[in-house]
């Protein structure tokens, strides 16, 4: 694979392309056309198209290694082969995992279909009530009595404080607000 990094005003380019001879021979007619060269810069034919103020050529292998079969010959050993990077897309990285998963799990699906959300079923049951313990009942009981009693008290208070009230303001009658 061979690769170019194009610098403009305002952009970064990098060109790939399969190799046939030198990186730079592979992509300089790319190059001149989607650049001005410096004489192209001054004139009106450079019109429009980036300056090129840097580039950098290289050239990188890619595809399968060695062949790996060998290693994948010891029991229990998982080999990953690295992909091909002059690809644009993921289908090689999508089949090795494919492969990898087959070798796992050799009977499960790989990335089986999700249902759709509509289809699911959401189920939560109620949890069943527990029957109260005979000696919680009888606390039960006791709380509620006692509950009673400080209600009866506590509205014997509002009666017996209603009284006082109704009385200071039958002596503040009688003898008049107090300074």
């Amino acid at each position: 694979m061979i690769g170019l990094g194009l610098v403009s005003a305002a952009d970064l380019v990098q060109l790939t392309a399969p190799a046939s001879s030198t990186a730079k021979a592979d992509l300089e007619g790319a190059v001149a056309m989607l650049t001005a060269s410096e004489a192209d810069a001054e004139s009106a034919r450079g019109a429009g198209k980036p300056r090129l103020l840097w580039a950098s050529y290289f050239s990188q292998t890619a595809g399968a290694p060695e062949d790996l079969a060998g290693a994948a010959a010891v029991t229990g050993l998982l080999v990953a082969r690295p992909a091909g990077l002059a690809d644009l897309h993921f289908q090689n990285c999508v089949s090795e995992a494919e492969r990898l998963y087959a070798e796992i799990c050799p009977d499960e699906e790989f990335l089986p279909a999700a249902p759709n959300p509509e289809d699911v079923v959401w189920s939560n049951p109620e949890p069943e009530p527990e029957e109260p313990e005979p000696e919680d009942v009888d606390r039960i009981g006791g709380l509620e009595a006692e509950t009673d009693a400080m209600v009866a008290d506590a509205d014997a208070l509002r009666a017996r404080l209603k009284s006082v009230q109704d009385r200071a303001t039958a002596v503040e009658a009688v003898v008049g607000p107090t300074p």
